[in-house]
């Protein structure tokens, strides 16, 4: 690997985290080298992650040249400094104005994705899956409209994967292992497109060496799903703990 650039890179992250895989799948693309940190989240956040790194408290985030007053934050700013530094791999912002104004359409549509697929996990009463799932079908179903109004696939043009395309997959890969698993919904479900692009992203070098097993995605969204239990759970632990 190697920067193309004057920048040592410090990748403040959590595997876990959506987000941050946007940023550490195009780190992989590009063929960038970094030192990878990894940041807790929730309660076992570090203040000095807040204090020191990120007033924001989210992941990711890269410091630059060991000067934490250079730093890039937010998952795409993040991407796409990381497309900008390194002349390795595919240009994941394209060229062309248009093209450009589509990627970031793409990712707007998207966004609107995130807040159902998020509710079908955390929704504790069953009879109310079935609202979140036509949302989560509709939102999906704008998204992938304009897909198939741009090209044939499995990327938004073709063969050439870009920073739209980077900005859907890790919310693919993990609602696609954590909902049928807890919810018995699969969003690759929705069309065959949606799966097509996640299964081209799984062939990818790039895609494979910053993913995780479903293993790990099932137990990482368990508090999403089942949060009593986690919590019960919890403070068995600490109970069992404090008696030793």
């Amino acid at each position: 690997m190697a920067n193309n650039s004057n920048y040592s890179i410090k990748f403040y992250g959590n595997r876990i985290c959506p987000f941050a895989h946007r940023a550490l799948f195009t780190a992989e693309l590009k063929e960038v080298e970094y030192e990878y940190v990894h940041v807790p989240l929730g309660k076992e956040k570090p203040e000095s992650y807040v204090k020191d790194i990120n007033p924001r408290g989210t992941v990711p985030a890269l410091i630059l040249n060991d000067d934490n007053n250079k730093k890039v934050l937010e998952s795409l700013f993040v991407s796409e400094f990381l497309d900008d530094i390194s002349n390795a791999g595919p240009k994941l912002q394209p060229q062309d104005a248009y093209e450009r104004y589509q990627t970031k359409i793409v990712i707007d549509v998207f966004g609107k994705t995130l807040g159902p697929l998020y509710g079908l996990l955390k929704n504790q009463e069953e009879e109310n899956n079935q609202v979140f799932i036509e949302k989560i079908t509709s939102s999906l179903n704008d998204v992938f409209d304009i897909y198939k109004e741009t090209s044939e696939g499995p990327y938004l043009f073709g063969d050439r994967i870009t920073i739209a395309d980077i900005a859907i997959i890790p919310f693919l890969e993990r609602f696609s292992i954590t909902l049928p698993h807890y919810r018995s919904f699969d969003p690759l479900s929705v069309d065959d497109r949606v799966a097509a692009l996640l299964n081209a992203a799984r062939e990818l070098e790039a895609f494979k060496s910053s993913t995780e097993s479903p293993e790990y995605y099932i137990e990482g969204y368990k508090g999403y799903a089942h949060p009593e239990e986690v919590r019960r759970n919890r403070r068995r632990n600490r109970k069992i703990n404090s008696n030793l």
